[in-house]
């Protein structure tokens, strides 16, 4: 069968008559992972055999032939939801081609759905949203001896209600990053990653659900020396107001307060702009506590991450005082330089400024984890921190 001839021109494949329609840039930076993702068009493409409930010997035949990082990238779509083909390729394959080859197989075999996104306005093609399938589901649990309801039901959530995929895919491209930026590093590294949808849940378990926090994400990052940074992260893309972030903060402060070792719990927000996140300090300053620790709250824009990256010299801690003039004049400023030496910003191991253990609020993720002792031992014996995950 030759190719489709476009009806637009005589002679004119459909290809040919829609490649102007379709962006020549680069999607992404080599080594970078993009941020932004505003409210793109999603191509739903449901196989059948994604939903197809499994005999006992299809999935032991399924389970045979996957390998160990086919169970990773099911395992990391079934914690975070929602990644797409470039941050599944920087996690997990050393090129472009290898991963294509291996995410093909996987939606082929009904494991995973593969669905292009759009960015409007246009046709500017993003890379493809991957989701873990109902199938997926059933072979991971098979994998983990595990019961398949759950993973079954969240994959079927995911699938149906996928109505803040931006912003899912923006808190998760944050994590990524850090993965990524710390990768050539062998002395630190992020450790743990735990996903929107566990944390809350376990947030709740431990406080109550009427005043525990709602993060985007916890993690943690070793240093060198015996020192560690465990982290929350508040993931801004605009559509929240200053007011409702304000209330979220004080659910933080409430959670933490009176609580020992709070001010070794850092709470990171992600702002899309300078002026919202210098409304945020002047909102949230006065509500600190003044006679007893709490958590500290740093803050960063979508501009300082792309022009650094979360390990770098980006964040602005939220004091007890206002900003002042001179802060918020060097936010304003659309100097690159300027902009980055505003406001006495740290770079990440800056929030380390002391060793420390037992973070508070960190036994709640630690639960499935490792302590420092055994990571030592897996290390020793050469064991991958992202075999964790």
């Amino acid at each position: 069968m030759g190719p489709v001839v476009s009806d637009g021109r005589p002679g004119r494949t459909h290809h040919e008559a829609t490649a102007h329609l379709i962006s020549r840039s680069p999607l992404s930076i080599p080594g970078r992972t993009p941020y932004s993702f505003s409210r793109p068009f999603l191509i739903r493409e449901q196989r059948p055999n994604a939903s197809r409930r499994l005999t006992q010997q299809e999935i032991t035949q399924l389970v045979r032939t996957l390998t160990t990082r086919d169970i990773a990238i099911l395992i990391a779509l079934s914690n975070y939801r929602y990644l797409d083909r470039d941050q599944v390729e920087q996690l997990f394959f050393p090129s472009r081609r290898v991963s294509q080859r291996r995410i093909k197989w996987l939606r082929d075999h009904g494991l995973i759905y593969r669905w292009p996104m759009i960015q409007p306005p246009g046709w500017t093609r993003l890379h493809s949203l991957l989701l873990l399938s109902p199938r997926g589901a059933r072979v991971l649990a098979a994998c983990l001896g595990r019961e398949p309801r759950r993973l079954v039901r969240l994959s079927q959530d995911c699938r149906d209600h996928c109505f803040n995929i931006g912003h899912d895919l923006g808190a998760n491209a944050f994590f990524v990053a850090l993965a990524v930026a710390s990768r050539p590093l062998g002395h630190e590294g992020l450790y743990h990653w735990v996903g929107e949808e566990r944390c809350r849940r376990l947030l709740r378990e431990d406080a109550g659900p009427r005043h525990a926090p709602a993060p985007d994400g916890w993690g943690r990052y070793l240093l060198v020396g015996d020192r560690e940074i465990t982290f929350f992260l508040e993931w801004d893309r605009g559509t929240e107001s200053v007011d409702r972030l304000h209330r979220k903060s004080a659910n933080y402060i409430r959670y933490f307060a009176r609580r020992r070792g709070a001010n070794y719990a850092h709470v990171l927000f992600v702002f899309p702009s300078s002026a919202k996140e210098i409304a945020y300090h002047e909102s949230i300053a006065e509500d600190l506590p003044r006679d007893e620790l709490c958590c500290v709250f740093w803050t960063t824009t979508l501009k300082h991450l792309e022009l650094a990256s979360p390990r770098g010299p980006i964040w602005w801690k939220v004091e007890r005082r206002p900003p002042s003039e001179d802060d918020a004049r060097g936010m304003r400023s659309r100097r690159s330089g300027a902009w980055l030496a505003a406001a006495s910003r740290v770079s990440l191991d800056g929030l380390a400024s002391q060793p420390g253990y037992g973070l508070v609020g960190a036994e709640t993720f630690w639960r499935a984890g490792l302590t420092r002792g055994e990571h030592k031992r897996r290390q020793s014996m050469g064991a991958p921190a992202e075999a964790d995950w």
